[in-house]
């Protein structure tokens, strides 16, 4: 019983982590330069991993979380990334 209540409070927390890195993506106009300052990470890489992580992880939570994954998600192509016209 403890490991299924363990993994719920985990899924949870990246639940709630992965939404405010959405609402800090949207605020910021998805600079992810300015988007790290928001929580008050340490740097733009920080965001980076964890963003990774918790995608990797929760991987079903990405339809939940457009911008984070679209933005984060390892694998994406080039053609995949935001540009200045964007």
């Amino acid at each position: 019983m403890d490991r299924v209540r363990a993994r719920f409070v985990f899924e949870e927390l990246a639940r709630h982590e992965l939404s405010d890195m959405e609402g800090v993506l949207r605020s910021t106009e998805e600079r992810k330069t300015e988007a790290w300052k928001l929580p008050g990470l340490n740097d733009r890489f920080s965001l980076l991993r964890r963003a990774e992580m918790l995608l990797k992880t929760y991987s079903h939570r990405a339809a939940v979380h457009p911008t984070v994954a679209r933005l984060y998600s390892k694998g994406r192509t080039r053609a995949d990334r935001p540009t200045v016209e964007d």
